[in-house]
């Protein structure tokens, strides 16, 4: 990223130039990097409209971010020693796609679109849409969904449908 270093309560941002306009924050790089934590994103440009939290990411690159269990957890299993995988153990899920992603603090939610890829050890989903709710106090995973072609891959596991939700109160997967 470039010399433009921007710096939140929880957040660094860098690339490479900023507009403000309209109560909207416009952040352009080769890429944009979006550190949180252990959180972080690579993006071609973000826009944060700055009076309801609302980013949209245009030119995903990659997200990276860490999730209870990863995607072993949700289908309930672990590809090297085939028991159940821990639904507490931080892992690193990486996500990719080809549209815009929009993010909602305030309400919770994530939406990505257009060849989402999304990866975690041995475990993989492809899809057209995803959408995941979290808790917007605690960024808790609350759920996903993901619609149009969806192909769940594990190392035990190839399946594929129009539609997967996935339920973390009740730890199910519909496909």
């Amino acid at each position: 990223a470039g010399d433009l270093v921007l710096t939140t309560d929880d957040s660094v941002i860098t690339g490479d130039a900023l507009r403000f306009y309209a109560g909207m924050a416009h952040v352009t790089g080769h890429p944009v990097r979006i550190e949180s934590g252990k959180d972080w994103v690579e993006a071609r440009s973000a826009t944060v409209n700055t009076m309801t939290k609302v980013a949209t990411l245009h030119g995903v690159r990659q997200i990276f971010f860490m999730m209870k269990g990863g995607l072993e957890a949700m289908v309930g299993v672990n590809g090297l020693d085939k028991k159940p995988a821990d639904p507490n153990a931080e892992t690193p899920v990486t996500l990719t796609c080809r549209g815009p992603v929009y993010v909602d603090q305030n309400l919770g939610s994530f939406f990505a679109r257009d060849c989402v890829v999304v990866r975690s050890g041995d475990s993989r989903i492809d899809t057209d849409r995803l959408e995941l709710t979290f808790d917007p106090v605690t960024s808790k995973l609350a759920g996903a969904r993901a619609a149009g072609r969806v192909f769940l891959r594990t190392p035990d596991t190839a399946a594929s449908g129009d539609r997967l939700v996935y339920d973390v109160a009740t730890a199910t997967v519909s496909l």
